[in-house]
């Protein structure tokens, strides 16, 4: 009986601290955000089964401004500090479970103890490698000894921010900003409802054209934002934009996606179609003909010829129609090469 319930617990402990392991699309890499950090044992003094025996105050890292890379993790700050840090993955779920960090982890503060992490005011409740950080993040790893009750973090708060009050479904994150850097961003939707994610509506009627948002990732656990940006000829796309998200028609939330996407100088707009130039020469000629015809005979030219220029007569099949009308144009007969109106 005693090692069915340390299983138990085990289990419990693996699903609550640290993870919750839904796959989150990686962000574009360059420039650098500034993030606050903490590491802290907040009830060392409390603790009947000892304290941390490398920081016996319970302070691992006091608190302080960390320029990083864009794309960093939660997890990723614990070794850029230099901590000493102990875990392991899922392959399943997929993401990093922090079972120590300095040699104090789970069980150490007694059967219900571990660390959990908090981002701002929200404990994320998905494994901390898969929550990468936006500027200004701050993100507090606190050690609990009551499988999160102790810190704000239990089994009712995760996906939540248990000071502001809000609804039991929150999302991670109220405003999500795409711009010509990070193309792709990610909303967290945790808490309870996180393996009922087929009752997650989510409303995207005021994103302009370029910009989607789709429910994703195991269960439909977050919604990816992804934008484009628009062709050199075309005007930039900013804006607030307002999306929203509720469970079953219920509780409805807005989220801000702020557009920042200037025009892209390498994607230059396509090129209309010279219908009857098959090889891309910019000449209707034999050429042309010849290389129709090898297509029709079976010849592996596919790497050559531009099938829908092939298609003058706009049917939708290239076959010799199309041969006797390109060589009526180059015969100089009043043809039109392309699909008519």
């Amino acid at each position: 009986m005693g090692k069915a319930r340390t299983r138990i617990l085990s289990i419990l402990l693996v699903l609550v601290l640290a993870l919750g392991f839904m796959p989150v699309s990686a962000t574009a890499s360059g420039g650098y955000i500034t993030v606050w950090l903490s590491v802290i044992d907040p009830h060392v003094e409390n603790c009947m089964f000892g304290g941390p025996p490398n920081n016996p105050d319970g302070i691992f890292f006091a608190g302080d401004y960390l320029t990083v890379p864009v794309g960093t993790t939660a997890y990723d700050l614990l070794h850029i500090v230099g901590l000493d840090v102990r875990s392991t993955g899922h392959p399943a779920w997929g993401g990093m479970y922090v079972q120590a960090i300095n040699d104090w982890g789970e069980f150490d503060g007694g059967p219900l103890s571990g660390w959990m992490y908090r981002v701002n005011h929200t404990f994320p409740g998905f494994s901390a490698s898969l929550f990468e950080l936006d500027d200004e993040d701050e993100v507090r790893w606190l050690y609990t000894r009551e499988l999160g009750e102790d810190i704000g973090g239990g089994m009712g708060n995760l996906g939540n921010d248990p000071y502001g009050g809000t609804p039991s479904f929150n999302l991670a994150r109220y405003f999500v900003e795409i711009n010509d850097e990070r193309l792709t961003r990610n909303i967290t939707m945790g808490g309870s409802f996180a393996s009922q994610g087929a009752n997650f509506i989510l409303e995207t009627e005021e994103l302009p054209e370029g910009v989607t948002a789709v429910i994703g990732g195991n269960y439909g656990t977050h919604i990816v934002i992804t934008g484009v940006r628009p062709a050199a000829d075309q005007p930039g796309i900013q804006g607030d934009f307002q999306i929203t998200v509720s469970v079953g028609g219920v509780h409805p939330l807005n989220v801000t996606v702020r557009v920042n996407l200037s025009p892209d100088p390498d994607l230059q707009p396509s090129a209309p179609i010279l219908f009857g130039d098959v090889n891309g020469d910019g000449v209707i000629n034999q050429a042309d003909i010849t290389l129709i015809t090898r297509h029709l005979l079976g010849h592996d030219v596919d790497a050559l010829i531009n099938l829908e220029a092939a298609d003058v007569n706009g049917d939708g099949v290239i076959n010799q129609a199309d041969i006797t009308l390109i060589t009526r144009f180059i015969l100089g007969h009043e043809v039109t090469l392309g699909p008519q109106g």
